[in-house]
């Protein structure tokens, strides 16, 4: 199963790349918010502030571990005419 998801991620293009691990950061942080809150934290807070907090924290780790895509993403295209 690792093998298969392994070889289907390496023949995605890198903004593909970027969003299919934006999306598994997202429901990974959301997950463990919900999960902090129900074990960890006494206040009751709104549906926000879980969303919130997986936005940020999937954007800033999908960033910094993915550098390199990043900037494969938004380097210019060069054209060959040949």
């Amino acid at each position: 199963m690792i093998k298969k998801y392994s070889k289907w991620f390496s023949d995605l293009s890198p903004l593909q790349k970027w969003a299919v691990s934006y999306m598994l950061n997202w429901f990974l942080w959301l997950f463990a918010w919900l999960n902090a809150e129900q074990l960890f934290f006494d206040e009751t807070r709104s549906w926000k502030y879980p969303i919130f907090n997986a936005t940020w924290m999937a954007f800033f780790f999908t960033f910094s571990l993915l550098w390199e895509e990043i900037k494969q993403i938004f380097k210019p295209q060069n054209p060959k005419n040949q």
